[in-house]
Formats: C-alpha cells, sequence, structure tokens
C-alpha cells in the first residue's frame, strides 16, 4: 500500500514538472476586443508565461525534478524541496499573475470593448503547483509514517517484550557455584590411584579358614643367641675374668 502511494505521488510530481513546461509556452492572459473591427494595434493580445515570468518555471520544473528523483530514494530534505517548489509556483500564480488577469494594457486604452481573461497556462501552472505541493507533502508524510512504524516495532522488541520472552522460555536448573580451588580439594573424595594401563591388580593377601581362630605360637629362644645376651648383661671385670679363662682352656 505504502508503495502504491509513493508511486501515485511520483507520477503527481512527474506530472507538475510537465506542465510547467507546457505552461511556460502557454497563454496565461488573453485579451479580447468584442464588436470592433480588426485591431490594428501592434500590441500582443496573448501573453504566455514565458512572457510573464522568462524561464522562471523552467528553471522551478528542473530542479523540483532534480529533488524528486531525491525524495524517491527516502532524503526529506529533497520531499521538502519538491513542496517548496510547488508553493513557489503557486506564489507566482496567485500573487504575479491572478492580479492581472483583467488588465487589458495598451489594448483597452485603444478599445473600450476591451477585455482580458485568464489563459490555459495560467490554469496549467495553477494545477503544476498544487501537484508539486501535493507530491512533497505526501512523500513526507509517508516517510514520518514510515519512521513511526519503525519505531513501534523496535520499542516492541524492548524490556516488556524480553520479559514476556524470558516468562514464556522453560526455566533451566540453577547451575552450580564454581568452587575455589581449596574448597575443591576439599570435597574430592580421597580415592586409590588407579594403576596404569597394562599392570596387574595388586594381590591381597589370602588367609586359610580358622587361621585367625587359631592361637599364636610362642616363638622358642636361640641357644646360639643366649651367651652374647649374657655378655652384654655382665660388667667389664666379668667378662675380662671369662676371657682369661678361655684362654687358658685354649693353652690346656
Amino acid at each position: 500500500m505504502v508503495r502504491g502511494a509513493r508511486g501515485a505521488l511520483a507520477t503527481a510530481g512527474l506530472l507538475g514538472v510537465v506542465l510547467l513546461v507546457v505552461a511556460t509556452f502557454a497563454t496565461i492572459i488573453e485579451i479580447t476586443v468584442g464588436g470592433s473591427g480588426s485591431i490594428t494595434a501592434d500590441v500582443d493580445r496573448e501573453l504566455s508565461g514565458y512572457d510573464r515570468h522568462s524561464v522562471a518555471l523552467l528553471l522551478i520544473g528542473a530542479a523540483a525534478l532534480a529533488m524528486l528523483l531525491g525524495a524517491l530514494r527516502g532524503a526529506r530534505p529533497a520531499m521538502l524541496a519538491v513542496a517548496a517548489c510547488g508553493v513557489t509556483v503557486l506564489l507566482i500564480a496567485v500573487l504575479g499573475d491572478a492580479p492581472d488577469l483583467d488588465d487589458t494594457g495598451p489594448i483597452g486604452e485603444l478599445y473600450e470593448d476591451a477585455s482580458a481573461k485568464a489563459g490555459t497556462g495560467f490554469y496549467l501552472e495553477t494545477l503544476a503547483g498544487a501537484l508539486l505541493l501535493m507530491a512533497g507533502g505526501g512523500l513526507l508524510v509517508l516517510a514520518g509514517g514510515a519512521a513511526a512504524l519503525g519505531g513501534r516495532r523496535e520499542a516492541g522488541t524492548g524490556p516488556a517484550q524480553r520479559t514476556s520472552e524470558a516468562a514464556a522460555a522453560p526455566a533451566q536448573p540453577p547451575s552450580r557455584p564454581t568452587p575455589e580451588p581449596g574448597e575443591a580439594a576439599a570435597e574430592r573424595p580421597r580415592t586409590a590411584p588407579e594403576p596404569p594401563a597394562g599392570a596387574s591388580a595388586p594381590r591381597t593377601p589370602t588367609t586359610r579358614p580358622g587361621a585367625a581362630d587359631a592361637p599364636a605360637r610362642p616363638s622358642r629362644p636361640d641357644p646360639a643367641a643366649e651367651p652374647e645376651a649374657e655378655e652384654k648383661s655382665l660388667s667389664f671385670e666379668a667378662r675380662l675374668r671369662r676371657a682369661r679363662e678361655r684362654a687358658m682352656r685354649r693353652f690346656d
């Protein structure tokens, strides 16, 4: 719908430019003499847009065409310029040509029954100004509406919509906080180190049934260790005496 409206407004602006070109060479004021013979005065009975405003309408039409191309690309200053061209043409028609539509000029001084009226060019330039104003103003309004619609769409994705999306999303389980290095070491259970790959598991000692209940057997004293224990318990003099006795026994 917006594209169709923009196309219609662009067509209206282009038609306004064409009408300005035509109005430049069309009759703005037409003077007629009723009930008289041929007019001998060397004056023009038809005043065109060029006679009234020179090339002003052509320059305005060229500027409006250039601004219309920029307006179609979305430039708001160009849209405003097209509307300004339309206002300028309307001012020329209303303030420049409308007060002189009944002015017969030199012909009225020569002929009492001379009269003047608006020609086709006056209506064409007025219509051209209205079309340019409508095209520029309409495009500006459409651009403002599109910007407002885009702002509403952006506002629709604001905090309220994000809150509703978060409420509609499935609840996730709370994540566990990351423990500190010391806490992680304290909480980690102590487990026996796993044997390396290829190594056989350590063998656990096996006990015979009933061996744990049997009483322990007393150990027998070693006869060779008794003399050494006795020597350790004797004094130095007794040791010396025994050494002498052993020596005498060997000599005997």
